[in-house]
């Protein structure tokens, strides 16, 4: 069967269900302080930031285990009634769906560039992330297993790292990831084709 059935298919959920009561919505993510790696932490910032930039009530809810409850086992994942949309992107979609964006002032061209330059940064930053978190020895074994083994019990908080460190790296393997060095990964700005006033406007709204 065509894959674009499965994607439409979802596209007229996702419009049936964008309506339903936004007071009862919940975003689910890990333990911040004790379990969240890099990259989760930083998913789980960017969608609080976006909801609470939209003016959308939702309350926050740390679940030990949200990436096994997530139906795309990443985090962090929407609720809004009975539809459940998982990682950032996706939650900026359904937000748009309901009407509200934050890119009203945009051309149609001014739209889809910043959408190509998010959609870059996202992989490219998220997956150096998750290199440094399991790929990247003294932070694996210092910071990433045991953060993620933190909520388990013993021999659980042992095997349940390994499996995820084995399924990360077979992930950025298949990006072209794995074969990187450290370096490589550190100096991952030099690799984006983007002109460098994104970043040095960036650092300018941080400042």
């Amino acid at each position: 069967m065509d894959r674009s059935f499965f994607t439409d298919l979802l596209n007229d959920e996702l419009a049936m269900n964008v309506d339903d009561n936004w007071d009862d919505a919940a975003l689910f993510g890990p333990y911040e302080n004790e379990q969240a790696l890099l990259y989760q932490y930083a998913e789980c910032l960017s969608a609080r930031a976006f909801l609470k930039m939209c003016n959308l009530p939702f309350k926050i809810e740390q679940r030990p285990n949200a990436e096994h409850m997530s139906p795309s086992g990443e985090v962090p994942f929407l609720k809004v009634g009975r539809l459940v949309v998982a990682d950032y992107l996706p939650i900026v979609d359904l937000v748009a769906k309901k009407g509200v964006k934050l890119s009203d002032g945009l051309t149609d061209v001014e739209i889809g560039e910043l959408h190509a330059h998010i959609c870059l940064l996202e992989e490219v930053l998220k997956n150096a992330e998750m290199y440094i978190s399991w790929m990247h020895e003294p932070t694996l074994r210092v910071v990433t297993k045991r953060r993620y083994g933190s909520v388990y019990p013993w021999p659980l908080s042992s095997i349940l790292p390994s499996l995820k460190g084995r399924q990360v790296c077979n992930k950025l393997r298949s990006f072209g990831w794995a074969d990187r060095t450290i370096e490589q990964v550190s100096n991952f700005r030099h690799s984006l084709n983007t002109p460098s006033f994104i970043f040095a406007a960036a650092g300018a709204r941080r400042s």
